[in-house]
């Protein structure tokens, strides 16, 4: 009979020793499922933070696109409008030496035309 209960008493502890691991086990098991769900809000946290980041990036991208398209069109018009300030400085210049021409011609035409200046070289002349 002494040995029934020291088997007895054996199985008691046995058992208390097991019944104090469950209960440390559920505790860990209620602080692990705690921590799962403050690592998985975490994510999802991170998950919305990314997804935000891509929307950005690619509006970034696509404003990127749209301005380099802009400055395109704009060197090409920068381009056109140095074709014609060429072609304006050309003409310019082509008319200025017309101009140059026409001033010369009228003021030869103006000497020749100046009579008080004949009157007087022929005074001088007959003068003489």
């Amino acid at each position: 009979m002494n040995h029934l209960k020291s088997l007895e008493e054996k199985y008691r502890n046995e058992n208390s020793d097991l019944q104090k691991r469950i209960d440390s086990e559920s505790s860990r098991n209620i602080e692990m499922s705690a921590n799962i769900k403050d690592l998985e809000m975490k994510i999802r946290t991170k998950e919305d933070q990314i997804m935000f980041m891509r929307k950005e990036l690619e509006g970034a991208r696509f404003s990127n696109s749209a301005l380099l398209d802009n400055n395109s069109n704009l060197q090409v018009e920068i381009d056109s409008l140095n074709n014609h300030i060429r072609v304006i400085t050309h003409q310019n210049e082509e008319l200025t030496k017309e101009l140059d021409q026409f001033v010369q011609a009228n003021e030869a035409i103006r000497q020749r035309l100046d009579r008080k200046a004949r009157v007087q070289e022929i005074r001088m002349r007959n003068d003489q």
